[in-house]
């Protein structure tokens, strides 16, 4: 597996995921998510003295919330790699029974025999 990775690439990816992050159309739900990560309820938020706590707990579920988050999508990345580098291996193999497929079906439509699915 050939992975070009580069510093300035990921700089580069850095700096474009935090202008999507300012887009008109994010930002605002940001409070909404950090109080749903922080998993206390609004007046908790507002009326707490505690706000150091706070602070740390939601820190660290969104933290945690956005680990999850990357590895789920590591492995859904991951197996969309491997699923289409095995269907490129065996691509001769999928067109032939593909080919296979159609000639029935064509057959099918044509009268010679009917398909009882």
């Amino acid at each position: 597996m050939d992975v070009n990775f580069s510093l300035g690439g990921a700089a580069l990816a850095l700096v474009f995921g935090l202008l999507s992050f300012i887009s008109p159309c994010v930002l605002p739900l940001v409070p909404a998510y950090l109080t749903y990560i922080s998993g206390l309820t609004f007046d908790e938020l507002t009326g707490s003295d505690k706000r150091g706590k706070i602070i740390a707990k939601t820190l660290l579920n969104a933290a945690v919330f956005c680990l999850g988050f990357t590895i789920v999508f590591l492995a859904m990345g991951v197996t969309a790699t491997k699923l289409g580098g095995f269907l490129q291996s065996h691509k001769t193999l999928f067109n032939q029974i593909a080919g296979i497929i159609i000639i029935i079906f064509g057959f099918h439509m044509v009268g010679a025999f009917q398909l009882k699915f």
